[in-house]
């Protein structure tokens, strides 16, 4: 796996995240992989497959008004196939701003990214942001 196609998911997964286009991501999701959403928001939980995660992601863009954002604070792609980006999570939702520092770790296989977990360090900041 070359570095290129490591630093392509990372800009997939952060265009994504930031609410812009998930076309790129889907394009790196099969129907084995998988996305993680620690918490009790109602967001928490496993989705498995491009459809259930692109819907996820669209989710997130829609319950933030259309405003979802990410600032990437730092990216970590080593040689070996797992990924990590750190940053800021934020949109606005009735008015109000919602933001939580988030890391997202992903495994990146033949091109496929197999597994992405999104976390906060800050677990009740993460999941006020989702609840209504």
């Amino acid at each position: 796996m070359t570095r290129s196609s490591r630093v392509d998911a990372v800009e997939a997964l952060c265009r994504a995240l930031d609410g812009r286009d998930t076309g790129p991501l889907s394009a790196r999701l099969d129907d084995t992989s998988v996305l993680h959403v620690p918490g009790l928001s109602g967001l928490g939980g496993d989705y498995q497959g491009r459809d259930a995660i692109v819907g996820l992601l669209q989710r997130m863009t829609a319950a933030l008004d259309r405003t979802l954002c990410f600032e990437v604070r730092r990216s970590l792609v080593p040689r070996s196939g797992t990924l990590r980006i750190e940053g800021r999570l934020s949109g606005t939702r009735a008015g109000c701003l919602h933001g939580a520092d988030v890391s997202v770790d992903a495994t990146l296989a033949e091109g496929t990214l197999r597994s992405i977990t999104i976390a906060s360090a800050d677990r009740s900041e993460w999941d006020a942001m989702w609840m209504r």
